[in-house]
């Protein structure tokens, strides 16, 4: 064994979990260039052996190195820093700044989907926080079920994608803990939110149909409607004369479907009344018109009980629902439920014969298993509680600090708050006067605050940090106390 050079004598004690130490030990010198890219490292036995460890630590710790990038290792030579350092750009002379071939036309392309101007900023997350994700179930499931496949043969995997069992359950967790009533025939699954709605509507819809939608500012939504070239009338359900302007709309006009959250609007977040759920459905059976009820925030409801979706009332079909499994993990939420009368289920079940590639059966099995195992039904109820919870502190936070200058709607459902700024300040304004002070705030991305003034704030808490939400709103006060006439 070749004698090492002492710069390789560890200078810190043995203590738990060493073998971390040691990694950033080598890292250290690498990043601080003591050792240069392409220069050799000691061997495994000899720093072992220079250091007092256990040739296997070190040999775990030269594994995790050449893993991350940082040594690379030739058979027969020995052990190298790498010649590119994972946490360094890659050198100029490999800039490629211009394509080969002119690509003129691109210039004049226009965007697929024309959006109208946002007459409100979004900021915040109106997702669960990861926190209140099912990890450790979901993990301990994943590990149970992936050994099986080892004795699956093909077939049996084949079956596997029809997600009859991932069905069977989610009809299951409806009916029992949500209180539907669905049918076998009546449920379908489609992977996707973008998905689903081009699916759905590609059957309803054909090009020059009239669609009413309550949520025209859902870029996704928008994007839907307008690649069925359909004609959209735009109405909002935060309107108090939305039932008069729709009626005066349906005499008027041959409508055939009516895009609805009546849950929680977006973006306002509102919630339609069980009378006014009534007389919606009567308007669909008097007019002959689709109801397409979209529900994401069906967890997060904090009156003493839950809404009760369209789809439970008596609507003789013209209720089509689409809503997530639930908002706790990214893929339950991309599985979007689909109930309807069976003839609608028969339509998607012959026409949609393609395997979605982005399925992860693993994935689908574990949530199985927690519906059936009631792990799903009690993270829900433990999200929901602490939502509620920071729900209500942020309304006092918010009553306490601009409750005098902005109007809040405190939400009875959903992950957001909805307030509009009085006519003296736009939010443009605050935005300008926190960033003045050092405060950036959590604009969602693709938010751009608009030219014009605007008034009105969406605020997501899904993810929130009352800490910092309360020194903003200190600033916000100050603001509007400021210039308030």
């Amino acid at each position: 064994m070749r004698k090492i050079n002492a710069q390789w004598k560890i200078d810190f004690p043995l203590v738990k979990n060493f073998s971390d130490k040691i990694l950033e030990y080598f890292i250290d010198k690498i990043k601080t260039k003591e050792v240069r890219p392409g220069e050799k490292l000691p061997s495994q036995l000899a720093f072992a052996k220079l250091n007092g460890i256990n040739v296997n630590t070190v040999k775990r710790v030269y594994f995790k190195l050449a893993a991350l990038g940082w040594i690379t290792t030739v058979s027969g030579s020995g052990t190298f820093v790498a010649d590119r350092i994972p946490e360094l750009d890659g050198p100029d002379e490999n800039l490629l700044t211009e394509l080969p071939i002119k690509l003129d036309h691109a210039k004049l392309l226009k965007p697929d989907v024309v959006m109208q101007p946002q007459s409100f900023l979004s900021i915040g997350f109106d997702t669960v926080n990861p926190y209140y994700q099912p990890v450790i179930h979901n993990y301990n499931y994943l590990v149970e079920i992936k050994n099986s496949f080892l004795e699956m043969n093909s077939r049996q995997q084949l079956e596997t994608f029809k997600s009859a069992e991932l069905k069977k359950a989610i009809r299951y967790y409806f009916n029992v803990h949500r209180r539907f009533e669905i049918h076998r025939d009546c449920l379908h699954l489609i992977f996707g939110r973008k998905e689903c709605l081009d699916t759905v509507f590609k059957f309803l819809l054909k090009p020059g149909s009239a669609v009413v939608n309550t949520a025209p500012k859902d870029v996704i939504l928008s994007e839907s409607l307008q690649y069925c070239k359909t004609n959209s009338y735009d109405l909002s359900t935060y309107d108090i004369n939305f039932f008069e302007k729709l009626e005066n709309l349906l005499n008027q006009k041959k409508i055939d479907l009516l895009y609805l959250r009546p849950q929680c609007s977006y973006p306002e977040g509102n919630q339609l009344k069980p009378e006014e759920c009534s007389r919606l459905i009567k308007l669909a059976k008097k007019h002959k018109f689709y109801i397409v009820e979209e529900d994401d925030y069906h967890e997060f409801w904090y009156k003493s009980t839950p809404f009760i979706p369209l789809a439970n009332y008596n609507h003789d079909g013209h209720v089509i629902y689409l809503g997530a499994l639930s908002r706790l993990s990214e893929y339950m939420s991309n599985t979007r439920v689909v109930i309807a009368a069976a003839e609608f289920i028969a339509l998607l079940d012959q026409n949609l014969l393609r395997i979605n590639p982005y399925r992860s059966i693993l994935e689908e099995k574990a949530i199985t298993k927690m519906i059936y195992n009631g792990d799903l039904w009690l993270c829900v109820r433990q999200a929901r509680a602490a939502k509620k919870k920071d729900r209500d502190n942020i309304a006092i936070e918010l009553e306490h600090y601009v409750g005098n200058y902005a109007k809040v709607n405190k939400p009875d459902c959903g992950l957001s708050f909805w307030f509009r700024f009085p006519a003296y300040c736009s939010v443009n304004e605050v935005v300008e006067y926190l960033k003045e002070h050092g405060m950036d705030m959590p604009i969602i991305p693709n938010a751009d605050i608009p030219d014009v003034d605007i008034y009105y704030l969406r605020f997501g808490f899904g993810t929130v940090n009352l800490k910092s939400l309360e020194e903003a709103l200190k600033l916000v006060s100050e603001r509007l106390a400021m210039i308030k006439p």
